[in-house]
């Protein structure tokens, strides 16, 4: 069913779309949290407690991210919808 088919595209597109902001949003945290250690707007102890994992979490996000756009290229989503036209995925 090729409207079915057309469905799933989209839901792998905005989920490729969503995780693009998703990593854009926690650069932009990172970006921030640098300025706040610059200012020493905050003492170490409150510094750690907000932003104690955000590097790990911006690493992690970053390789799932490329994971993500290595898997979901056109030619593998062509591949995908060809799949489930013909049957072979359900």
């Amino acid at each position: 069913n090729s409207s079915r088919s057309s469905l799933r595209l989209n839901v792998l597109s905005e989920l490729l779309t969503s995780e693009k902001r998703y990593n854009a949003d926690l650069e932009a945290l990172q970006k921030f949290s640098q300025e706040v250690k610059i200012e020493d707007a905050l003492d170490d102890s409150e510094f750690e407690a907000i932003f104690s994992n955000l590097d790990a979490l911006v690493d992690f996000q970053r390789q799932f991210l490329l994971q993500m756009e290595s898997k979901l290229t056109p030619t593998s989503l062509a591949s995908i919808e060809q799949s489930y036209e013909c049957g072979v995925a359900e």
